[in-house]
């Protein structure tokens, strides 16, 4: 009962990254790692195993950073973000990983998540309200991680940004929307009702978010996973194209005010200069990478920027520094290396997709983890972000699991099982029991 209580609480914390605990010599705890480390360390004490499928992709990621940091071109100072990165990538994969191996705790997750996704909406539509029509902006986010703003005409709800409040949204809304007509769904028929799905819209809305360019693509993307014949699939396209249009028509009205105050297309110009540095890094350091946190050093990430943007309008006089693509600065920092060490469980989460869109208890983290692969190419942070890790660890749980359920829907000829007792689970049955799946 109390790993089931922190799965729900940990889908709470994934939408509030703005929020710290406690700030450590400077640097901000939020709610979603404390709870990570519970659920490993109740994981451990209740199912005696680690998740097979998360520990391997966590191997590869270690591996990777290792060597990216001893051939960093600063080897000291890529040390401390190897330690924070490593550290990260493992609560993530250990506690994702546990909670996506059983499906009590996988309910629980998802529904805790699209609970949090739901607070985070009323939010956001209250500071969008607040700020615009009555004149005054409140601040829910205290992680002195990020630069904390308040959220003038825009939501933010319980993250520092619009757009990182848009990144943990998005991926709840497309699950709720794709799961609201489905009798079977894991998710709680309160939080897919037709008042959630509207909620949701309107927290994400209010955002004035520019992800909204995903929104489509993740969505027939989704769909196409989802389907197994061509004609249902086209079917639903018709209809998501529908409902990306009228969204689209609340949507773009609000987006002008963005549009007229160059906010909107400052913000373009800058993510741009900087993805275009961190291919220029990456082409300089192809298979290693630079090294871990190289792209946060100014004096390093800086004159790879050819600076295309006249930012005089905002005193701009300090250097460069990070790259808003979790995808970039992964093939900057640790190379072609940790790009492939980082991403391979997206072919395994392809892979699976037919046979997790069978299993409503895995169904709905297919939208959640395409809308999460599209964020990372405009948004970075694994160390703030650690819903970024979710979808690979999705995959390599995900396809764990839909591979052990079809080796027991085919079992081995009776020959090749006399030898095993009932009573006597092999070394493989137990860990594979650890994953929730009985062997």
């Amino acid at each position: 009962m109390l790993l089931v209580l922190l799965a729900a609480a940990t889908g709470v914390a994934l939408t509030m990254p703005g929020v710290s605990l406690l700030h450590a010599g400077g640097i901000g705890v939020q709610p979603l790692l404390p709870l990570l480390a519970a659920v490993i360390a109740m994981g451990v004490i209740a199912r005696g195993g680690v998740p097979i499928g998360a520990l391997g992709w966590l191997m590869m990621v270690g591996t990777a950073l290792a060597l990216s940091a001893l051939t960093s071109v600063d080897p000291g100072a890529s040390l401390l973000y190897f330690a924070f990165q490593v550290t990260t990538a493992a609560l993530a994969a250990l506690g994702f990983g546990y909670l996506l191996a059983e499906r009590s705790l996988r309910v629980a997750f998802l529904n805790g998540y699209v609970f949090g996704a739901l607070l985070s909406a009323a939010a956001s539509v209250l500071q969008f309200t607040t700020s615009t029509f009555l004149g005054f902006a409140f601040r829910l986010a205290n992680n002195q991680n990020f630069e904390l703003i308040a959220p003038w005409g825009r939501g933010m709800a319980f993250t520092a940004e619009a757009s990182l409040l848009a990144t943990v949204m998005m991926p709840a809304l497309l699950a709720v929307y794709l799961e609201r007509q489905r009798e079977d769904s894991a998710i709680l028929p309160l939080f897919r009702s037709l008042p959630a799905l509207l909620l949701l819209l309107a927290g994400y809305v209010a955002s004035k978010s520019s992800t909204i360019i995903f929104l489509l693509p993740a969505l027939l993307l989704a769909e196409t996973l989802m389907q197994r014949d061509l004609f249902g699939a086209l079917k639903k396209y018709a209809r998501h194209l529908v409902f990306f249009v009228l969204l689209a028509a609340v949507f773009f009205p609000l987006y002008q005010s963005r549009l007229a105050a160059t906010d909107a297309q400052f913000s373009s110009a800058g993510r741009l200069e900087k993805m275009l540095a961190g291919f220029s890094i990456a082409g300089d350091h192809p298979v290693l990478g630079a090294g871990p946190g190289m792209v946060s050093d100014p004096a390093f990430f800086d004159p790879y920027v050819n600076h295309i943007v006249d930012w005089s309008w905002k005193a701009f006089d300090m250097p460069d520094k990070g790259i808003d693509s979790a995808v970039i600065r992964t093939l900057a920092e640790s190379g072609g290396i940790g790009l492939l060490a980082t991403y391979y469980p997206v072919l395994l989460l392809f892979a699976a997709a037919a046979a997790m869109a069978r299993r409503p208890d895995l169904r709905p983290f297919l939208p959640i983890a395409v809308c999460l692969l599209f964020s990372q190419s405009l948004v970075s942070g694994y160390r703030d972000l650690t819903i970024f890790y979710l979808p690979l660890v999705i995959g390599a749980v995900g396809a764990f699991l839909c591979r052990q359920a079809e080796a027991a829907s085919n079992p081995a000829p009776q020959s090749a099982r006399t030898t095993i007792r009932v009573d006597d689970p092999s070394p493989a049955d137990r860990r594979l029991s650890h994953q929730g799946i009985p062997p």
